[in-house]
């Protein structure tokens, strides 16, 4: 319990966390549930005094004297108290008492997960700690775990801190303060860390504040002492009530102020951390959800990771309603509510969900994002949508909803898995309903190289309720520009031919797709083509150092090179045959545009 500064993390609207299951606890070994009428002798012991001679104050100004007096420290209503009493004692210049309760000597452990559930005090100059020492204590150099530290004044923030390194004055610290959206003395909540050979995670109600790892080392700063992981023994429990100090900001008893003098805990819990066997997935909210229906991004299953879900990055980088380390933020969507966001490749949610009937649905994902992306949804782990294609819809705030037409299920209950193939957009929900027919039988899409243009061209084998089709084009998978609304025959089974030109392509590769759109604004995309839009020029070679060959086709007609300030260095004269000319033997290096009278564009560059 030292002082230190810290990085804040901001931790706002923390609610409906998820109680701390079975993914990492394992078994419960020791306990104090704080249920009898006075404290048990047989798991805890006293620190009085206030440090002096040798250590006057504790080595941080503090204005206490620990007792063992019941005024200070006792047990009422299921919760241990510690208070602080504006009194002097012992012959101490102290001007509070208070109470400090430890395990040493009576338990001890190394690793596991240690968690407290606590109120706490309120008022200027009010320190209470929960915090763990070594059994064999040479400060900091054998290293100290300081599970959550709190400044009475500060009201909805604590910390959470490592310290080791070399003796004081030349010691180190590594921390996080976490803030929460009110009173932390208004309530019980949740303080704990797991400790293992490999790291140390902080949690505040479950919600992973701080990982730390040993191999490669993450502590900053990292040790200046040879025993740069000192956290590899036994190490006992500590629970104090500090008045006054370095870390309060206040070493004058006359600034101190007690509003709410009392840190309660409700229980003291330590947990083996040995793997969990059959780990039990469940439906969010008890039972499956239903299909047809709207299945919400994130209400995927309780359980573990890699089991219910699977996340690439800690923490839950939007902090809101669940502690596990998918990332959920509220959700700008019409109706609120929540979205998963930050996605990753390769990150998978999973949905317990009861098809009410065997038979082809629609699933319409409702998506924002920046970029270009691609999902799918297996059931039962068999791929059913294939892959869908996501649209840079212009903002993480403009939403769309993305449709997978015609999707087989059978009836019953099943776990449905969404899996982000090419991610970085954000998902609100899935919407699941029933489609006896599909819009439109495609049976194919192509796109083909002509002089000065693209010719698209798409044929159906039958349309229900087509309203119309819309062709988009990229030239780098993640901005889509609408080239051209086509209008549908509407309903029939007859084949169906469609075509049109693109005059505009440009640049080396082009990227097309084809979405349709129903009647009722359900759309489908189709897959992606790729065209090479170069294979008629060749520019060798590119980068440059002397000169450079381009080679035009029989259709060019004038051409132009452009520097990067927009000026003409060459004008290239109309051909009539293929012809090849020698360029750039006196240019300065940089980037050239070579602009061919078709509108196609290439960047040269002398090196």
């Amino acid at each position: 319990m030292k002082i230190k500064n810290v990085l804040i993390i901001i931790l706002l609207n923390l609610v409906g966390v998820d109680l701390f299951g079975q993914c990492t606890g394992g078994t419960l070994v020791w306990n104090d549930e704080f249920s009898g009428s006075t404290l048990d002798m047989t798991k805890w012991g006293y620190q009085l005094g206030d440090g002096c001679p040798s250590l006057c104050g504790w080595g941080n100004s503090e204005l206490e004297y620990y007792t063992n007096s019941t005024s200070n420290t006792y047990i009422t209503g299921g919760n241990l108290v510690l208070k602080v009493i504006k009194q002097t004692t012992g012959g101490s210049s102290a001007s509070f008492t208070s109470g400090k309760i430890l395990s040493a000597g009576l338990f001890y452990r190394t690793y596991g997960r240690f968690e407290a559930s606590i109120r706490m005090p309120e008022g200027n100059g009010l320190w209470p700690a929960f915090w763990m020492l070594p059994e064999v204590n040479n400060w900091p150099t054998t290293g100290e775990i300081d599970i959550t530290e709190y400044r009475g004044d500060i009201n909805n923030r604590t910390s959470a801190t490592l310290h080791y390194g070399n003796p004081w004055p030349n010691d180190k610290y590594y921390g996080t303060d976490y803030l929460y959206s009110t009173d932390l003395a208004a309530a019980f909540h949740t303080y704990a860390v797991e400790w293992d050979v490999n790291e140390i995670r902080f949690y505040f109600d479950n919600y992973l504040i701080r990982i730390i790892t040993r191999i490669p080392n993450s502590l900053n700063p990292a040790s200046n002492n040879a025993n740069v992981w000192p956290w590899n023994t036994n190490f006992h429990i500590i629970f104090n009530m500090a008045v006054g100090g370095w870390f309060t900001g206040t070493t004058d008893p006359n600034t101190v102020v007690l509003t709410k003098p009392t840190m309660e805990v409700d229980y003291v819990r330590v947990y083996d951390m040995t793997p969990v066997i059959n780990i039990q997935q469940t439906p969010y909210n008890g039972t499956p959800a239903p299909i047809p229906g709207i299945v919400q991004a994130e209400e995927y299953d309780r359980g573990c990771d890699q089991a219910a879900y699977y996340d690439t990055d800690l923490p839950n980088q939007g902090g809101v309603f669940r502690g596990e380390r998918v990332d959920i933020e509220a959700c700008t969507d019409a109706g609120g509510g929540y979205d998963i966001g930050w996605t990753a490749n390769t990150e998978w949610m999973e949905y317990t969900v009861n098809v009410a009937s065997t038979g082809t649905y629609d699933l319409a994902f409702r998506v924002a994002g920046t970029s270009a992306g691609q999902l799918h949804v297996e059931m039962d782990g068999t791929n059913i949508t294939g892959l869908v294609n996501i649209p840079n819809t212009g903002s993480y705030t403009t939403w769309q909803s993305v449709m997978a037409s015609n999707k087989s299920m059978t009836a019953g209950t099943h776990i449905m898995r969404v899996y982000f193939d090419v991610a970085g957009f954000n998902l609100n929900y899935v919407n699941i309903t029933t489609n006896s027919v599909a819009p439109i039988t495609l049976i194919d899409f192509s796109v083909k190289k002509q002089t000065g243009h693209n010719d698209l061209s798409w044929t159906t084998a039958s349309e229900i309720n087509n309203d119309y089709f819309t062709l988009e084009r990229s030239y780098d998978l993640t901005t889509w520009d609408v080239i051209a609304i086509v209008k549908s025959a509407g309903s029939g089974q007859s084949i169906r031919e469609y075509n049109q030109k693109d005059y505009a392509a440009r640049g080396t590769i082009a990227y097309y797709r084809l979405n349709q759109t129903d009647f009722d604004g359900k759309n489908v995309y189709s897959e992606i083509i790729e065209v090479r839009m170069d294979e008629d020029v060749k520019i060798y070679p590119n980068p440059f150092s002397g000169e450079v060959s381009v080679s035009f086709p029989q259709a060019t007609t004038q051409s132009t090179i452009i520097d990067a300030t927009g000026n003409v260095v060459s004008t290239i004269a109309a051909s009539n045959d293929v012809s090849t000319v020698l360029l750039g033997e006196n240019w300065s290096k940089g980037v050239y545009m070579l602009k061919l009278s078709d509108g196609r564009v290439f960047k040269i560059v002398k090196q």
